[in-house]
């Protein structure tokens, strides 16, 4: 039997660079995306082992006429990525040296000759073409890759960094982590350690195994990361996805569309991907754990199937891909309206989900949003009030502290349900969902003495879900009424110095919910940290919102115990919101 292998030997990361001179890694695979975490385990294993320490397998493609003939890289980058980040801060620190004299001159400028070997590949042969000798396959990571390699870019300034999408910002703050690390341990300008420490990076050794043909390599990937340890699942399905299509043109229109399914992700959290293909499966198929998610993908939609099938299987995940990326991010909104039949009380209903920082939601509304698109029968009218049910679940189960494995294999069993159900069995199902929801969340005082004690102000951003139930609340009695540009108001300043009272002594309700309302910006400068009696005379009194005229009648509590005020006015918002989302 001919060998799959071209070569599969040990070799130090010199004698790589030396043996195959150039490096690529493929555009479809994963971006460079190693943490804090496995950077130190990396530097530990490098400083407290000999040199030659072994760090693994490197998995390659044999290079083609179509890549710069350079030799591909299917699984290895990230260790290889964060070696030429630690090579290009050792040249940096060389530089830093205060050198004493011509020969220290002349040791540092050969140290720093050696390392730009590594990070670069001349042509010995006219034009003399200087390029980077590891190149990532996508031109967003090569630009930000490339700068830190030339020192084209300043990590420490702002305004160099502005505009970086998620995936190279990685990079910036690597090499920020890996510049601390080996600043502590030379010290201060010590030769010897550097050197040490060039020698010890170059030294580290890999079993090299360079693949005849694509198919080889993703298998021998699958195989070495068999337990899914250091991947997330969405790169076990694409080494699957790309292993399993046969022949140019199909793998090519594969990669395309797993190219875009990544793209929707990068431009806000890649690691947001992984969990988007487990809610997608459960909307679609019906429960999985993240364990067996692999798994039962590898096997109901790659294995024994045909081309048209498996690019169908990325269509799918792309079309749905950018739908939930339409729920969870607001610069994705846009994608929502990709079919005519989505209106605007239907993209409201979804945006207040990102309210609730609750993640399991997603799979149900996925599911309801694409019975939404491919049924006729099922109204945007019955859509709203779906999601509107949900929201009131989600948010219950938010304050109770509902545990969501309680309700997650319900959430799967309605996803499969929607998508098998016609219109009045729709109708029907959900109400007998919704009723077994509510055995969950129906506690009431229970969700009165959370929402007055545990709904807070927090400095910064993130009281979005606070606006939201206040604002609505407010307009219960009058929802003609609006509030121009909405501001949260604390009632007992947080610097209660004309209250005449200590930031100590208010500290552990001055956040709460009960001391909380709504102003427009001018009324909320206007008043600032004022006493209670000038805030009842200038705007509370007057209000036209019965929830803020109603605080002159708290007036003598609030400034006799504010702690009790607060706590009282807690209770009473709490007993109106569990009658709102009820």
């Amino acid at each position: 039997m001919a060998s799959k292998f071209l070569e599969t030997h040990p070799q130090t990361f010199s004698q790589f660079c030396e043996n195959y001179k150039k490096f690529l890694v493929p555009p479809f695979q994963r971006a460079y995306a190693w943490s804090n975490k496995q950077i130190n385990d990396l530097w530990e294993g490098i400083i407290f082992n000999e040199n030659e320490y072994f760090i693994g397998n490197l998995v390659c493609l044999e290079a083609s006429d179509d890549t710069d003939r350079r030799l591909q890289i299917i699984d290895g980058q990230q260790r290889l990525f964060t070696i030429t980040l630690f090579l290009s801060v050792i040249r940096d620190e060389y530089g830093a040296i205060k050198y004493k004299g011509k020969e220290e001159k002349n040791r540092i400028t050969e140290s720093q000759e050696t390392i730009s070997r590594f990070l670069f590949f001349k042509q010995l042969t006219y034009p003399f073409k200087k390029e980077l000798r590891f190149l990532p396959g996508k031109s967003n990571l090569k630009e930000i890759y490339e700068k830190l390699i030339s020192v084209t870019i300043d990590v420490t300034n702002e305004q160099d960094l502005e505009n970086l999408d998620d995936n190279q910002i990685k990079y910036i703050k690597n090499y920020k982590t890996i510049r601390k690390l080996v600043k502590q341990y030379i010290k201060e300008s010590n030769f010897d350690r550097l050197d040490s420490l060039l020698e010890k990076i170059t030294s580290l050794l890999f079993i090299v195994i360079v693949c005849k043909s694509d198919n080889d390599a993703y298998s021998i990937f699958e195989g070495l990361n068999a337990t899914g340890i250091g991947l997330s699942v969405a790169d076990l399905v694409k080494n699957a996805v790309l292993h399993a299509v046969k022949g140019e043109v199909a793998k090519g229109n594969a990669e395309d569309n797993w190219e875009q399914i990544e793209s929707v992700f990068e431009a806000n959290k890649i690691s947001n991907f992984p969990k988007f293909l487990r809610h997608q499966w459960i909307s679609r198929e019906g429960y999985v754990t993240n364990s067996k998610l692999f798994t039962v993908i590898k096997a109901l939609k790659l294995q024994k199937k045909n081309n048209e099938e498996i690019i169908d299987y990325t269509k799918e995940l792309l079309d749905d891909a950018k739908a939930y990326s339409g729920f969870i991010y607001k610069n994705m909104e846009s994608n929502l309206y990709s079919s005519k039949k989505v209106n605007s009380s239907i993209v409201d209903e979804i945006k207040r989900f990102r309210l609730l920082d609750i993640e399991q939601v997603y799979e149900v509304i996925l599911a309801y949003f694409n019975k939404f698109i491919i049924t006729k029968d099922y109204t945007d009218k019955q859509l709203c009030l779906d999601l509107k049910n949900l929201w009131t679940f989600a948010f219950r189960a938010r304050i109770i502290s509902v545990n969501p494995s309680e309700y997650e294999k319900k959430f799967a069993d309605h996803c499969k349900a929607i998508k098998e159900y016609k219109k009045k069995e729709m109708d029907r199902m959900s109400v007998g969902f919704y009723a077994d929801l509510n055995k969950l969340v129906n506690n009431n005082s229970v969700f009165i003495e959370n929402f007055a004690t545990d709904i807070k102000y927090k400095l910064g951003p993130g009281n979005n879900l606070i606006l939201y139930l206040l604002e609505t609340m407010m307009q219960q009695e009058n929802s003609t009424i609006k509030i121009c540009n909405p501001t949260i108001e604390h009632i007992l300043p947080v610097d209660p110095i004309k209250w005449n009272l200590s930031k100590q002594k208010i500290k552990d309700f001055v956040n709460d919910i009960g001391n909380l309302t709504l102003l427009n910006d001018a009324d909320n400068q206007t008043l600032q940290n004022e006493t209670m009696k000038i805030k009842v005379r200038k705007v509370y009194s007057s209000s036209q919102f019965v929830m803020n005229k109603n605080l002159s009648k708290l007036q003598s509590l609030f400034e006799d115990n504010p702690g009790e005020a607060i706590k009282n006015r807690g209770f009473e918002l709490a007993t109106l919101a569990s009658k709102i989302w009820k």
